[in-house]
């Protein structure tokens, strides 16, 4: 598989566009199969994206928010498709409002529900007072890898070691 991408900028939005060419593997001379194999075609692919610059604003608590519009469309060997949206981000400078879960909590266990995504999550903090009961303590974001593209859910953490149950969004495709 080859790649070649290239991407131009300016104040008002990124235009980008990438190439992906796909050549067979080839089966050896004895094969028997060597003229029906299913994977023989090669594949060309070639896609154009405009992203426009992001909207921002901020909620009355602090929160950013920001919109970014954006246009593409892809033809493949197999197939054509074109897309448009817009991407609604929530939360960005979370590092601003929300503490860093391993530098405020260490190795102090704690319930921590929460909303992940692009390998960051955000949460609610839930430790043992010293009456044995969940005290609130506050919201807290913490890196980490993630399985799925979007997962929310609980989990017991305790420095580096994560139980959780939740449910995770994927996407998956197939050609």
């Amino acid at each position: 598989t080859r790649l070649s991408q290239t991407a131009f900028r300016n104040d008002r939005f990124t235009e980008r566009l990438s190439v992906r060419s796909t050549t067979p593997l080839e089966a050896p001379e004895s094969s028997p199969y060597r003229d029906s194999l299913p994977w023989a075609d090669s594949q060309t692919d070639i896609a154009y994206q405009r992203d426009w610059k992001p909207a921002f604003g901020r909620t009355a608590s602090g929160l950013e928010v920001s919109l970014t519009p954006h246009t593409g469309i892809t033809y493949s060997t197999h197939s054509t498709s074109a897309e448009a949206g817009a991407t609604l981000r929530i939360g960005q400078n979370i590092r601003e409002l929300a503490q860093n879960g391993d530098t405020a909590f260490g190795d102090r266990p704690r319930w921590y529900v929460f909303a992940a995504g692009s390998k960051r999550a955000v949460g609610y903090n839930l430790t043992r007072g010293r009456d044995g009961d969940l005290d609130r303590a506050g919201i807290s974001h913490d890196e980490g890898g993630t399985f799925g593209d979007a997962s929310i859910g609980v989990a017991y953490r305790r420095g580096m070691i994560q139980s959780s149950i939740g449910i995770i969004y994927r996407e998956n495709e197939t050609k």
